[in-house]
Order: structure tokens, then C-alpha cells, then sequence
């Protein structure tokens, strides 16, 4: 569950599916709408940042500690890894595409709908 949520985090992003408000941004004049573009995606990219030290941080405390679950003695660390690993992997995506702003092709800020 943790792998499929996580890591599906950069699959996502690339496919256009993040959730955007843009019926205020759409009305603004194009310098603008760019200025504002930038700032939600500098804002997404240290949110992604902040998650990734954080789950990282968490991480490796579950492998120093060795915890396991509660009714079988699994370690829970290794799990505890895919989280930071789907965060660096959308960083990753997220500056690569942080370029593609200007021209408008960025994948955070997709103007058409993925198809049902």
C-alpha cells in the first residue's frame, strides 16, 4: 500500500492528474498568471522538500530501531523507505519540469483533463 501510493506520486504528477484551482489564476493577465505560476510551484517544490527530509528523517529512525508491527515480527523500516523515495523522485520531476513553466508545458499546471 505504501508503494503504490508513494511511489505512483511521480506518476501522477507526470500524468496531470494533481488537483488545481485555477479559476482565479485564469482571469489574471498573462505576466501575472506566470508570477503566479512560479510561486505555487516553488511552494509545491519545498512542500515535496519539507516531506522528503521528513519521511527521510522517519525512515531512518524505523530501521535504527528495528520496530516491527504489532501482530507479526516484521520490520517496519523498509516500508518506512518507499515514502522518501516516491518524495525524491517527484523533487526530481519537479525541477526538471520547473524549466518547462515559461513555455507553458509544465505538468503541474496542465490546461486539458486526463481522459476517464
Amino acid at each position: 500500500m505504501v508503494a503504490a501510493i508513494f511511489l505512483g506520486l511521480s506518476y501522477a504528477y507526470r500524468g496531470g492528474v494533481f488537483i488545481r484551482v485555477t479559476f482565479l489564476v485564469d482571469r489574471l493577465p498573462r505576466p501575472l498568471q506566470l508570477s503566479v505560476n512560479y510561486a505555487a510551484h516553488l511552494a509545491s517544490l519545498l512542500f515535496c522538500v519539507i516531506s522528503l527530509v521528513a519521511t527521510g528523517q522517519q525512515a531512518l529512525r524505523g530501521l535504527r530501531e528495528e520496530t516491527t508491527l504489532s501482530a507479526l515480527p516484521l520490520l517496519v523500516g523498509p516500508a518506512y523507505c518507499l515514502v522518501p523515495l516516491g518524495f525524491f523522485a517527484l523533487t526530481i520531476l519537479m525541477l526538471i519540469d520547473f524549466t518547462r513553466i515559461r513555455s507553458g508545458r509544465s505538468y503541474l499546471f496542465r490546461e486539458e483533463a486526463p481522459p476517464a
